[in-house]
């Protein structure tokens, strides 16, 4: 069953330009663990949030000076997430393919970092 038509009419739907990252997201990006030594020092690493959704998990990512990069089910959602993040504050430049945690759109050992939130 083909469901991009529907998802299309869902992200076209969302009004609010108002994006909060996941805090599972933050607490991964920014916290401390016992055993885990994770630098925080993102700037210029790469990272691909596979399945972005309204890009709301993008919006920290810049913040954190990450080099980003995004997919999405359909050309559509990518227009209409791609759009929704120039227009943030912030202005913020995604490379946003179509592509599936199956096909990823990119490279293989493109990325520093990958994330997937949510996604189906």
């Amino acid at each position: 069953m083909d469901t991009s038509e529907e998802w299309g009419k869902y992200y076209r739907a969302l009004a609010d330009n108002y994006l909060f990252p996941n805090e599972f997201v933050v607490r991964a990006f920014l916290g401390s663990y016992p055993n885990l030594s994770m630098s925080h020092d993102y700037r210029g690493k790469r990272v691909c949030d596979v399945s972005c959704g309204d890009g709301r998990n993008l919006v920290l990512l810049n913040r954190l000076g990450l080099d980003l990069h995004a997919t999405e089910v359909t050309p559509e959602i990518c227009n209409i997430t791609r759009q929704k993040l120039i227009e943030h504050k912030d202005q913020i430049a995604v490379d946003i393919r179509p592509g599936t945690n199956l096909a990823l759109p990119f490279a293989d050992r493109h990325f520093d970092y990958m994330l997937s939130w949510n996604g189906c």
